[in-house]
Order: structure tokens, then C-alpha cells, then sequence
């Protein structure tokens, strides 16, 4: 307790911001002896990586405890100042066991936020990730974001959290998320999955690690890319998605706190109406900027999805005026929010013609998509039926994705001996069919030619 020792004198000068600076260095030097033990642990562990961030270990510890020192105009400490008042602790009413308690739970909020930080900097497809996990999980039902030993958890809320286990290790983690990514692409089914997995079994804690679950999502994404000049697209897609999914709803809050008052206060629409007009709008700057469908649904069919009796003449008359103004005025905001986040900017994600940011297939045009034979495929798929390891274990041995697998064992159950025929090749069902349809032009083509033997006759009788 001694290397960690600071006064509730020295404390409450600092939070007076009447401190001397041999009072302040005592109080930095306190802090970085709490944050370094933490610090080490995390690299022991292997959850920093020295080499990815770029720092030393001293480094790592004081670039994650900065922010402590930050002081306002009148050189008071702001986030010790809030730590305490919002807590409404007075540092003098603490014994000196209590005060470090305090301040240690302080140091490891803050080496926790410095860590995302720097590997948001060093790797800003992770950083990316943690935060729509934290979006999803704030949204979700099913889990709660809870703080275990200076580190976020994603916690099942209603339910026992079998705390006498151990927590799930990274490799399961990563071979389920590996398989829930095989089905679910958007974060809200990822968790949703995740929760159903770990409700049912009883082998480990009914929580998970933040940065584990984002580490493993993003692997999961790599491998589906299967190629590394891919990989970091791969998951840029899915990630810049989910930041456009984020910013047209946080615009269609925007407009709906800026529009409401003038149009229901005013009895302009009801507010159910307006609610309906808010959900549609979603709906249709996702499809412009997000899936690439725009134009393939009217405004009228978008609202109509939410007010399902509305005829295309009471929209006329009624909701066109309204809707169409709410709808150029969200496109124009959300077009702003786009480019300022330089989303859809970037030639790798370039606009499709279809409309949208990108598509997942233009990602995967950047590399040749590798090719197996029907040996290969039988050989892969007689793996899963005569051994008791995983199609995820599986597929990572062969170089593959597991969802690659999946596609193979459905189309030999449904095709049997003639699944898999190759390049250039048809099943006996599709030849039989493409041999039709010639016989079908032959025959047309004949008749063709007997109507115009048949009027070159007609004219010259």
C-alpha cells in the first residue's frame, strides 16, 4: 500500500485545484503504480499487443492515464473532479483504504478506455467493431455492458450468470461466432445467437469479454474474405453498413425532434401518422444507402408497409406532400453525414450502380475466387459424417469457410449422386431442361419461317 500512498490532504487540493506540483506529481506517480500492475497483466495474457500499438510498456501506462490529468480553466482534474462529485464522496470522510479503492477503480476505467483507444488508432476495424457491439448490446434485451476487474463484459441480464464457472476462452468463442456468422451478418442476430448459445449450455459463464467477442468477429469476417489482400475489407463492409445503418437512424431521430412539433402540436397528422412517416423513411434511405434498392419500391409502397390500408389516392391527398418534404430533407442530412464520415468515398467501397455504399461482391471481385473439384468436396464432406470434429474445426484445416460446407452438404442432400458436376457441366434434370427449351426455339424458328413462306404465297396469288 505504501508505492500507492497519497494523502486525503494532497487529494482534496487537487480536487480544489489549489495543488502544488510536488502535489500533483505525487498523484500522477499514485495512478500510473495502480494502472501499471493492470497494464502488465494484459500484456502477460496477451490481451496488448506491444507491437501492434507501437508503445513501450511506460508508454502504454501513461498514454492510458492522461486523460486523468486534464484540468479546466481553474486547474481542477475534471474526471477526478466528476468521479467524486457525482458519487457525492468528500475525500477528507475516507479512510486512506478507501481512497485507493476509489482511485483504483478510477485508474482501471481509464487504462480500460486508453486500451480501446489505442487499438481503435492502430486498428481502427476493431475499434469499429467494439462499438457497434456496444450500439447493439445498449438496444438488445438480452445483455447488459458490465465492468469485472477493470475490464467490459456483455453480461445475459434475467438470468443466472453461473458465476462458480469459467468464462468461455477465445478459441470457443471464436469457433461459435464463427458459426453464428455462417447466419447472421448484423450485429442485433449476432447477439441474439450469442445469448441463445450461452443460455443453453452450462459449461461456462453467461458472459462474455467486449474485445474478446470483437476480436472473434472480426477473425470470423477475415475468414470469410479467404484471401489477406481481403480481409480487412471484408470486414470494412460489414462495419461501414452498420455505421450507415447508425447514422440514417440517428437522422431520422434528428428530423423527427426538428419536424414533430410543427406538424402533430399543429394537428397538421396525427402522431401515429408521423410515426409511421419516421419508421418509412428508415426503411427507404437503407435502401438507397445501404442495400442499393432504391427506386425499386415508390414512396407510396414504402408507407404503405406501415399503414397497411393506404390507397394510392388518399396518399395523393393526403401524406405525398408531408412525406415526399421529410424524405428529401432525410436524404439531403443523411448524404451530409455520409461524406463527412467519408463513407462510400473510398474507391474500394465506390457506389455500385445499383445505388447502394458497395456490395459485399465488389469486395470479393479484388481477388479470384478459388475453385475445387467434386473429389475435393465429397472428401471435405465425408470429414463431417465419419469424425466428431466441428465443420468449423473442418473448414479452418481445409482453408475454408464454414459456410462453403454448409452450401456443399445442402446441395449433395438435395442432388445426391449428381451433386457437383462440374464447370460447363449440368445435372441430368437442368440438361434435360436446357435441351427443351432448344427444341422449343427450333420449333419456333421453323414457325417463324412457314409464316413468312406462307404471306410471300398469299401475295403472289
Amino acid at each position: 500500500m505504501k508505492s500507492f500512498f497519497i494523502n486525503k490532504k494532497t487529494l482534496a487540493s487537487i480536487l480544489a485545484g489549489t495543488h502544488t506540483p510536488y502535489e500533483l506529481r505525487e498523484f500522477v506517480q499514485t495512478c500510473y503504480n495502480l494502472a501499471l500492475p493492470l497494464i502488465r497483466k494484459k500484456i502477460v495474457l496477451g490481451k496488448i499487443n506491444l507491437a501492434v500499438i507501437g508503445l513501450k510498456e511506460a508508454d502504454v501506462v501513461y498514454d492510458c492515464i492522461a486523460d486523468l490529468f486534464k484540468g479546466n480553466d481553474d486547474g481542477v482534474l475534471i474526471d477526478l473532479s466528476n468521479y467524486f462529485s457525482s458519487r457525492s464522496i468528500e475525500a477528507d470522510s475516507l479512510s486512506d483504504e478507501y481512497l485507493i479503492t476509489h482511485l483504483r477503480k478510477l485508474v482501471n476505467q481509464a487504462v480500460y478506455d486508453g486500451i480501446f483507444r489505442l487499438y481503435n488508432e492502430a486498428d481502427p476495424a476493431l475499434g469499429k467493431i467494439i462499438r457497434n457491439i456496444k450500439i447493439a448490446a445498449d438496444k438488445s434485451e438480452e445483455f447488459e455492458i458490465k465492468e469485472f476487474c477493470g475490464e467490459q463484459y456483455l453480461v445475459l441480464s434475467s438470468t443466472d450468470v453461473l458465476p462458480h464457472l469459467t468464462t468461455i476462452s477465445d478459441d470457443e468463442l471464436h469457433t461459435e461466432i464463427e458459426m453464428i456468422l455462417v447466419r447472421q451478418n448484423d450485429m442485433p442476430d449476432i447477439l441474439k445467437e450469442l445469448a441463445a448459445f450461452l443460455c443453453e449450455q452450462e459449461t461456462y459463464q453467461r458472459k462474455v469479454k467486449l474485445v474478446a467477442l470483437a476480436i472473434a468477429v472480426k477473425r470470423g469476417f477475415e475468414m470469410s474474405a479467404g484471401m489477406s489482400s481481403v480481409r480487412n475489407n471484408e470486414a470494412d463492409y460489414y462495419m461501414i453498413t452498420e455505421d450507415a445503418r447508425f447514422m440514417i437512424q440517428e437522422t431520422c431521430r434528428e428530423l423527427e425532434t426538428r419536424m414533430k412539433p410543427g406538424y402533430v402540436l399543429k394537428g397538421k397528422v396525427v402522431e401515429a401518422t408521423f410515426m409511421s412517416y419516421m419508421n418509412a423513411l428508415e426503411q427507404v434511405l437503407c435502401d438507397e444507402f445501404v442495400s442499393g434498392q432504391n427506386g425499386q419500391f415508390t414512396l407510396y409502397e414504402q408507407l404503405k408497409q406501415f399503414i397497411p390500408d393506404l390507397t394510392q389516392s388518399n396518399y395523393m391527398k393526403h401524406h405525398r406532400i408531408i412525406f415526399e418534404y421529410l424524405a428529401k430533407l432525410a436524404k439531403e442530412r443523411t448524404r451530409e453525414k455520409l461524406k463527412k464520415a467519408g463513407i462510400g468515398l473510398d474507391p474500394v467501397f465506390r457506389t455500385s450502380r445499383k445505388g447502394g455504399i458497395f456490395h459485399q461482391g465488389d469486395v470479393r471481385m479484388a481477388a479470384r475466387r478459388r475453385r475445387y473439384d467434386r473429389q475435393f468436396k465429397l472428401d471435405a464432406l465425408r470429414m463431417i459424417e465419419e469424425t466428431d470434429r466441428s465443420i468449423a474445426s473442418i473448414a479452418r484445416d481445409l482453408g475454408i469457410h464454414p459456410n462453403v460446407l454448409y452450401k456443399w452438404r445442402e446441395q449433395l442432400l438435395a442432388d445426391g449422386g449428381h451433386a457437383f458436376p462440374g464447370k460447363g457441366k449440368l445435372r441430368p434434370e437442368d440438361e434435360e431442361l436446357h435441351r427443351l427449351r432448344r427444341e422449343v426455339e427450333n420449333l419456333k424458328e421453323e414457325r417463324d419461317i412457314l409464316k413468312k413462306a406462307l404471306a410471300v404465297f398469299s401475295r403472289r396469288a
